[in-house]
């Protein structure tokens, strides 16, 4: 019988401890979810310098299609004198990881459209971002862009 109820107890912290698991990779699926189809593209909208640096590592570095890459530092600087030339932008998530080392990846297509001296425009891209867990909060550390379309057909 003591065998029996140390059993039922372990099995059941088990079961605790797996629906916990559970529901924190479930929050953590809707932040960066959020993260990157909302809070990531108003940085770039508002030229938020300070909101980028929060949601970055230190270390964080974009990648484009060529192999070039632009620092955190860089890119800090590009944000401050950036202007949002797009009336509508979409993200599409197509991967969304999250690893037992507290990394995750997101991945997906974006879409932006807009008006320019040239007249109506449409391009796509694809970017995969690299994220890790330090002290509870998510920071990117890579972002890869690449495969951009020039029309969104």
């Amino acid at each position: 019988m003591r065998i029996f109820t140390f059993l039922f107890i372990f099995l059941s912290s088990l079961s605790a401890h797996a629906s916990s698991e559970k529901t924190m990779q479930d929050s953590d699926i809707k932040y960066l979810t959020h993260l990157k189809q909302n809070v990531w593209p108003t940085i770039y909208k508002k030229s938020d310098v300070a909101g980028l640096d929060e949601l970055t590592h230190p270390n964080f570095v974009i990648v484009d299609n060529q192999g070039n890459t632009t620092s955190k530092t860089e890119e800090l600087s590009f944000l401050k004198t950036y202007t949002w030339p797009h009336d509508e932008f979409e993200y599409d998530i197509q991967r969304l990881n999250i690893f037992e080392n507290k990394t995750a990846i997101v991945a997906g297509q974006g879409k932006a459209s807009g008006k320019n001296e040239k007249g109506d425009y449409c391009f796509t891209y694809i970017s995969t971002n690299v994220l890790i867990k330090i002290k509870g909060r998510w920071k990117a550390i890579q972002s890869h862009v690449s495969g951009y379309q020039p029309s969104c057909k």
